[in-house]
């Protein structure tokens, strides 16, 4: 979430973490943003993290921009930029110049294959300048042990101190499986947000 693209702000941020399999190893994450620009621009710059480098991590998909004749406005340029310690860059194409004042919807998904998920798993936003809101939901397989909860802290503190932590309940979104949720109204500007579970798998 810290982008570098300063031409736009992101508004909102909708992050959902999803694990497919009793294994925890098939993730699913979906994401959606809603971006204001700030200067005339045609595109967007989706930095992100993937740090489970012997894992499988498939080509992610644009989910927005459709038009009503059915015709995508929005595409990916080119094959996601890998960087070091994990960073992705993601450059998305908007079909079209966004004015200052204007507001787009950008919507993409994830799929990753885990090779030995560590302990614990998180989806998280880092707060920006002018961001509204933060919507972080983890969906997950069912398990006694999962000790959800929500921590935040300064981005620019190191070490394993937290600013904020709260244990959480989650809500079953289907069968034996768990939703947990929690919405950022406001959130500071370089803050981390993070909502996280363990996730050791010892019975499979």
């Amino acid at each position: 979430m810290t982008s570098i693209d300063s031409a736009f702000t992101v508004v909102t941020a909708e992050m959902t973490y999803e694990v497919l399999d009793r294994r925890w190893m098939s993730i699913r994450t979906h994401h959606v943003f809603k971006l204001r620009a700030e200067k005339p621009h045609r595109f967007y710059f989706r930095e992100y993290f993937w740090d489970n480098e012997q894992g499988i991590e498939k080509p992610p998909r644009l989910l927005s921009g459709r038009k009503p004749s059915g015709r995508t406005a929005h595409r990916l340029l080119g094959p996601v930029i890998v960087g070091p310690k994990g960073s992705r860059l993601l450059v998305i194409d908007l079909g079209r110049v966004v004015e200052p004042g204007q507001t787009e919807i950008v919507e993409i998904e994830h799929f990753f294959v885990r090779v030995s998920p560590e302990d614990e798993g998180y989806v998280g936003a880092r707060g920006q300048d002018g961001m509204e809101q933060v919507q972080l939901t983890a969906i997950l397989p069912a398990r006694p042990d999962l000790r959800p909860h929500f921590k935040s802290r300064n981005g620019d503190t190191d070490g394993e101190e937290w600013d904020e932590f709260e244990m959480l309940e989650g809500a079953r979104a289907r069968s034996r499986r768990i939703k947990i949720e929690r919405t950022v109204t406001e959130p500071l500007a370089g803050h981390r947000y993070r909502l996280g579970w363990d996730q050791k798998v010892t019975d499979v």
